[in-house]
């Protein structure tokens, strides 16, 4: 799932038994889609955790500062800008069209 999906990131704990605790990421994504991700009952779960939703949410904001960056860019040339999924449609029939023609 490539990052730029991703919306939100949260981090949910729970107890499960006593001083147990399960813990977990858990990903919305834009479309409103949730993820979790594995849990985890070890002790010091939550620090790994943590950590792991810092590090997806810092990947989320360098996606969404290089999206805001071609945004501004576009702006300042006079085109409007280009959708993620529409560029990723284009991608895809490009390599069809070079396939259909390398058989042919």
């Amino acid at each position: 799932m490539p990052v730029s999906q991703v919306a939100e990131v949260h981090v949910v704990e729970k107890s499960v038994y006593g001083p147990l605790r399960i813990c977990y990421v858990a990903l919305t994504l834009h479309g409103g889609k949730a993820i979790k991700l594995p849990r985890t009952g070890v002790l010091g779960g939550l620090g790994a955790v943590e950590d792991l939703a810092n590090f997806v949410r810092m990947q989320v904001q360098q996606v969404d500062d290089v999206r805001q960056r071609i945004d501004n860019e576009r702006r300042r040339a006079g085109k409007s800008p280009v959708d993620p999924a529409d560029r990723e449609l284009r991608q895809k029939l490009s390599e069809l069209r070079r396939r259909h023609v390398t058989k042919h």
